[in-house]
């Protein structure tokens, strides 16, 4: 789940608007996803506390994805208004995972860390929800420094200097982002032995550091393959399931999101054993929430509706 949120984070990074070097909508305008994702958040919040038992240790018992996702939007908006064209995005994303880092090594990872209710605030209702709440709104900072990230790596692929619209040559950019691959791989070892291991519950550097590994493993392989096609004139396979997910990708998290409330209300997991399927009806389980996820978006494609919401 915290893979795949990054993933998300990271796919909207790249293709920002920041990334492509072209003029942002305004505040007012990239505040509406920040209030539907909020809308969402709540409601699922909501229908968890009443309906489906989940485990409070995710990201905290008021917590879930789309509210982190919610809050990295707005404050990734507020951050790239910032004149960061003076610094460059590298420096940014190196300074706010420093940041973040370092008030996870001080009291910040100590407060997170608190399971003896040292911390725990007994007056205050909303240091109260704070504090319940603690992992999944630390972890929203390393989110945010994976989507300025992100954004620094769509700032390469799409290859813009200044006001000149000139993308890099194919095998430039792999080169670039061979050599990036390269630097995270070896700094992703260095953080393991020497700083600690990754924590997804708090979105470390480590975290943020693995996420990227990926991301530009994942990248080097597709461009690859792509340049090597071009180069030897084979046809590119298109997938028309991937074209359906990446058409309405938020929708399709929505709705996996939903998937999964729905066999989490019916089976019951917190038992340690799911007594209602055995392994046969759990494969079908399966197939049939893979199936619900995909027919929305399925018939939205073929109908052409994007962001219906």
């Amino acid at each position: 789940m915290d893979v795949g949120l990054a993933f998300f984070v990271i796919s909207n990074g790249i293709v920002s608007p920041e990334a492509r070097h072209i003029e942002s909508p305004s505040l007012k305008k990239q505040l509406i996803p920040v209030i539907i994702l909020g809308v969402i958040g709540i409601g699922r919040t909501l229908i968890f506390q009443v309906l489906i038992k989940r485990s409070s240790a995710e990201y905290g018992p008021h917590w879930n994805a789309f509210i982190t996702l919610a809050w990295v939007k707005l404050a990734a908006t507020v951050v790239l208004k910032l004149p960061w064209k003076r610094i460059g995005l590298l420096p940014l994303a190196v300074a706010f995972s420093l940041l973040h880092e370092t008030l996870l090594f001080n009291d910040l990872g100590r407060y997170v860390r608190d399971q003896n209710q040292k911390y725990a605030p007994k007056n205050s209702e909303f240091l109260k929800f704070i504090f319940d709440n603690k992992e999944g709104i630390v972890a929203c900072g390393g989110y945010l420094c994976i989507y300025i990230w992100s954004v620094y790596i769509g700032y390469i692929i799409f290859g813009y200097r200044d006001t000149l619209v000139k993308p890099p040559k194919p095998i430039e950019l792999l080169y670039k982002i061979f050599l990036i691959f390269i630097s995270f791989c070896i700094f992703y070892v260095l953080l393991y032995y020497y700083v600690g291991p990754v924590s997804r519950k708090v979105a470390n550097l480590g975290f943020t550091v693995h996420i990227i590994c990926y991301t530009l493993g994942i990248l080097l392989a597709s461009l690859g393959l792509d340049f090597i096609s071009k180069c030897l004139e084979i046809k590119p396979f298109n997938c028309t399931l991937v074209k359906v997910v990446n058409f309405n990708a938020l929708l399709y998290f929505l709705a996996s999101n939903l998937a999964t409330g729905m066999v989490n209300y019916i089976c019951e997991w917190t038992t340690g054993s799911c007594s209602k399927f055995d392994k046969y009806l759990a494969v079908v389980t399966l197939c049939l929430y893979l199936l619900v996820a995909k027919s929305v978006n399925f018939i939205l494609y073929v109908k052409n509706i994007k962001k219906c919401w």
